[in-house]
């Protein structure tokens, strides 16, 4: 039996799929946990971060033992800043008889990137009376970004950008939402100039919010006068008042 052939048995795992190093105190960093179980001695170990061509942009290696943990906050060797894209990690161990052992490759992303959304009101002027015409304003939401959507929220402000309605949920956005024209106590809002701007933030701690757009709410409907010239008239072809003129202000 020769003893040295024994390979020794190795795992890492992450704590994080996904990373925002950012430097706003969430999900800067990832924890990689390394395992090892050897017969003989180890003599030496490495994780390497490895982006697709391949190359090596990222090893923290040792002698003997490796730590329990190591963490990485998205740099290069030369302690420079990764762009955004997906990455790979794998773990390598040697032991002092020869023997080499390396875990598969696991994915790990790295993403700054705000996420993109945005958000449009149809129509723009609407009425909430109960006529049953332009009675509800339908806002639809779009979102786009390599992280999921964590939580987002749309909120409606009047003219002193004071909150009078809001929808807000975690997760994905919905396409599009539907608004009667209350606000958050049920009341049908009054004549007006109004704003509504869309936040989002992604599962790394990504946030975005939109520019303030406006609409219109007109419940009022419009003044009409009606006059005729002369008031009474004789249409018998005499030549004398046979037509009137109606005036429409």
């Amino acid at each position: 039996i020769i003893l040295g052939a024994t390979k020794p048995t190795i795992s890492v795992k992450s704590d994080l799929d996904i990373i925002s190093p950012n430097a706003d105190g969430f999900k800067d960093s990832v924890k990689f946990s390394l395992k090892v179980s050897a017969f003989n001695k180890i003599k030496s170990w490495s994780l390497k971060i490895i982006r697709i061509g391949p190359k090596i942009e990222r090893t923290f290696a040792g002698l003997g033992n490796p730590p329990e943990t190591v963490s990485w906050f998205g740099e290069k060797d030369d302690k420079k800043p990764l762009p955004d894209r997906q990455y790979s990690y794998t773990f390598e161990v040697d032991d002092e008889a020869g023997n080499r052992v390396s875990s598969l490759l696991k994915p790990i992303t790295i993403d700054t990137t705000k996420p993109q959304i945005q958000v449009v009101v149809q129509p723009n002027i609407f009425s909430p009376n109960g006529d049953g015409y332009k009675d509800e304003a339908s806002f639809a939401l779009s979102y786009k970004d390599k992280s999921p959507a964590a939580r987002w929220k749309l909120e409606i402000e009047n003219g002193k950008k004071k909150v009078i309605k809001k929808f807000d949920g975690e997760g994905s956005l919905p396409v599009a939402l539907t608004w009667d024209g209350k606000d958050e106590d049920g009341r049908t809002l009054k004549d007006g100039i109004y704003n509504y701007l869309l936040s989002a933030e992604d599962t790394v701690g990504n946030k975005m919010i939109t520019f303030r757009q406006t609409f219109k709410i007109d419940n009022t409907p419009p003044e009409v006068r009606l006059s005729a010239d002369p008031i009474l008239f004789s249409p018998n072809a005499d030549g004398e008042k046979d037509t009137a003129t109606f005036l429409l202000e």
